[in-house]
């Protein structure tokens, strides 16, 4: 199963041949993931220049110019990869990403554990923001901090950014929020 540190060498390695690029076409071959493909829905990527790759947990995101984001899980067996777009299509091939570039951005996983949706960039945001308080809440909770000076604090002091990085990465909090 693809861990932590796979996902960032992935995310880094498609980041600079994919930044700029633009997803000309989606191709559903086998919609049969852990959850099932929504093809209409992936098929909005399509005309968006890729603007960023991020990756948050195991989840790989890549953000699309039209404020959208592909999210995509590797799950136990998955694969992505970036290939010719003339290259054939290979077995358990779930979802095939044709590029303005000439090539393929193509996720494969034969034990069909991976997971890929669209979403609204903003939303997914909005979900951080929902976890951040509550982790904040439960640390609150559980440490005895003072609420109100020490909320203010973090309030003040740190961005939006750096808490959900902290929680996605697991750093600073000690527990595990994502898997």
């Amino acid at each position: 199963m693809p861990e932590l540190p796979e996902v960032e060498v992935l995310r880094r390695s498609l980041e600079r041949p994919l930044l700029g690029d633009r997803f000309e076409a989606v191709r559903v071959h086998f919609p049969t993931l852990r959850e099932p493909l929504c093809e209409r829905r992936l098929r909005s990527l399509e005309d968006q220049e890729v603007v960023g790759l991020r990756r948050r947990a195991k989840y790989l995101w890549i953000d699309a110019s039209g404020g959208e984001t592909l999210v995509l899980h590797l799950g136990m067996s998955g694969r992505l990869t970036l290939v010719d777009g003339t290259a054939p299509l290979v077995a358990h091939e779930h979802l095939g990403f044709e590029l303005a570039s000439g090539r393929r951005l193509r996720f494969r996983d034969p034990r069909r554990f991976g997971m890929a949706f669209v979403a609204s960039t903003e939303s997914l945001v909005g979900i951080y923001v929902i976890a951040a308080a509550a982790v904040l809440g439960l640390l609150m909770k559980w440490c005895k901090w003072p609420r109100p000076p020490f909320v203010m604090g973090l309030l003040i002091g740190l961005t939006l950014s750096w808490v959900t990085d902290a929680l996605a990465d697991r750093e600073t909090v000690g527990m595990t929020v994502w898997s």
